[in-house]
């Protein structure tokens, strides 16, 4: 049996040093929770929060982006290639833009830290932003509006959300992109709290939470476009070979 399994509350039965079975006895809760979680990873289970409902788990990325992808993984994509791709793909479209190589890097470092922060995967949302914002070359991504993917944006003149910092447009992508990962009343303490977060700035129905376990589920969900999960593979394709 795997030395991550079950095998050690036998171990445990068995412990007959008197110093060591003191320690394991003033331990119990620790323990407990420690068995609890390798059990659960051992036979692919995702631990319970503490009101019983099954946490979303991040997931092991080791494999390219895909349709069939979920969207809370460990990153598939280092943040100097996220931050490569997005510098070249903005010079190339937009030589006049107001934001300068030091301000892309720092809008890259944020999303790595508040995806990894909830456990999902850094390149989903980067090449999402990509996608709608057209590598931040939009005019809805340029300040004072700093949207960085089309919330609130249906086409007409205007619209759309409006953030006075980064660090608050981010924040609210990030757990929006939750928000269709995690079914309503799920989730970890941190992916609750941005979830909220996001949603305090523009609501999302209860029919639209968890559709995107996988990041197909975005398609006719987050845009009407059905080929909108493929476009994103491909901007993730691209930064992954960077």
């Amino acid at each position: 049996m795997s030395s991550d399994g079950p095998e050690t509350l036998v171990e445990h039965g068995f412990m007959s040093n008197p110093s060591e079975r003191r320690w394991l006895e003033s331990h119990v809760p620790q323990l407990a929770h420690a068995e609890y979680v390798a059990i659960c990873r051992f036979f692919g289970v995702a631990p319970a929060d503490g009101n019983g409902a099954r946490t979303p788990a991040a997931t092991g990325a080791t494999e390219a982006l895909t349709k069939s992808s979920t969207i809370l993984a460990a990153p598939r994509a280092t943040e100097a290639q996220l931050r490569a791709h997005l510098v070249s793909h903005h010079r190339a479209h937009h030589s006049q833009s107001v934001y300068k190589d030091s301000a892309l890097a720092n809008i890259v470092r944020l999303y790595v830290a508040t995806s990894k922060s909830i456990g999902l995967d850094p390149l989903v949302a980067v090449s999402q932003m990509n996608l709608e914002t057209g590598h931040l070359t939009s005019q809805a991504s340029q300040p004072p509006q700093r949207n960085p993917a089309g919330i609130g944006i249906t086409g007409a003149p205007g619209e759309g959300v409006s953030f006075p910092s980064w660090s608050k447009a981010v924040r609210a992508h990030v757990g929006r992109l939750a928000a269709y990962a995690i079914p309503k009343g799920q989730g970890t303490p941190a992916q609750k709290a941005l979830i909220t977060e996001a949603l305090a700035v523009r609501p999302l129905p209860d029919s639209k939470r968890g559709v995107a376990a996988r990041l197909q589920g975005l398609s006719r969900n987050w845009a009407a476009d059905p080929a909108y999960a493929d476009k994103i593979v491909r901007i993730a394709a691209e930064i992954e070979a960077t």
